[in-house]
């Protein structure tokens, strides 16, 4: 068995981030040699992808909702769900819009 000399493995992951990240990007689907514009737009892909799904499969268990045998629910309640939906969309697109820094405008 190898000694430890009192080195925290743990330690490792806070004062070599760098090695660490790139040691494991093969794992996920990046090369080691990929650049760094390359691991992030895998990183993009990989996360939007999983986040884009999980809020679909949300969305379609919301839509479970609508039984009309198991639930009562007025029009207005539809409303304001979709209403808030949009809103928060609305806001999430904005985020993409405006990431490359444009100049502000009261439009």
């Amino acid at each position: 068995m190898g000694e430890n000399y009192g080195v925290d493995n743990r330690l490792y992951f806070v004062i070599y981030p760098r090695l660490v990240s790139d040691r494991f990007a093969d794992v996920e689907g990046l090369k080691l040699n990929s650049s760094r514009s390359e691991r992030r737009r895998a990183a993009f892909k990989r996360l939007a992808s999983q986040r884009t799904t999980a809020v679909l499969e949300r969305l379609r268990i919301l839509g479970n909702c609508s039984n009309r045998q198991l639930y009562e629910y007025t029009d207005e309640d539809v409303r304001k769900i979709f209403s808030a939906i949009a809103a928060e969309m609305k806001a999430v697109r904005a985020k993409f819009s405006n990431s490359t820094g444009s100049e502000f405008t009261l439009e």
